[in-house]
């Protein structure tokens, strides 16, 4: 019976840091997954959450582009839900995109049309999405060592164990979203305007 009650607390040595690394993990991406990104001539501010499906909002909340608004779009799978938001605008910039785009294969960029400017970001953003999926990736590699820490009671190995779980189970979820990201999913894209006030 002793040998079964030490099997027992061993086994519940190490999955608590791995459940508790996993939490920290997913709790400091949806608490702190969020950074504002240059997507010339934009300024998007992109958040990071957790939902039943994979999907993509853009809002627009700069003055510039006229009625806010919200750009949805299923855009991949797993559950991760990346948000968004266009809160500021480079007048000089956004000229130039717009000439820029007007011979261009790609759909020209047309500041008064929500839909194209969802296109738009999406098809630009990359680099900025890249810059926001390390953000995330410290961040939650930093939620599960906090978490794996508290699990472990002063146990190291234990602690890594719940280190690497957290980051493990947010990077898949990280990468069966990137590779499965479809941009063209905004050319079907549905807004849906919100009130100013």
């Amino acid at each position: 019976m002793e040998a079964g009650g030490k099997a027992k607390a061993g086994l519940i040595a190490w999955l608590l840091p791995v459940l508790l690394g996993v939490g920290g993990s997913i709790g400091a991406v949806a608490a702190f997954g969020e950074g504002t990104y240059d997507v010339a001539p934009f300024d998007v501010k992109m958040k990071v959450s957790f939902g039943s499906q994979g999907q993509t909002r853009l809002g627009i909340e700069a003055p510039a582009l006229g009625n806010p608004g919200v750009a949805v779009a299923d855009t991949h799978s797993g559950p991760l839900r990346f948000n968004g938001t266009i809160t500021g605008v480079d007048a000089g910039s956004l000229a130039t995109a717009v000439v820029q785009t007007a011979g261009a294969r790609d759909e020209q960029l047309n500041p008064a049309d929500p839909r194209s400017v969802a296109v738009f970001v999406a098809q630009n953003g990359k680099s900025a999405a890249r810059s926001f999926g390390i953000k995330v990736g410290l961040i939650a590699a930093g939620g599960s060592l906090i978490g794996g820490l508290a699990g472990a009671l002063g146990k190291p190995k234990q602690a890594i164990a719940g280190l690497i779980a957290g980051v493990a189970v947010v990077g898949v979820l990280g990468l069966v979203a990137g590779q499965t990201y479809d941009t063209s999913a905004f050319e079907g894209t549905r807004f849906e305007q919100t009130s100013s006030g």
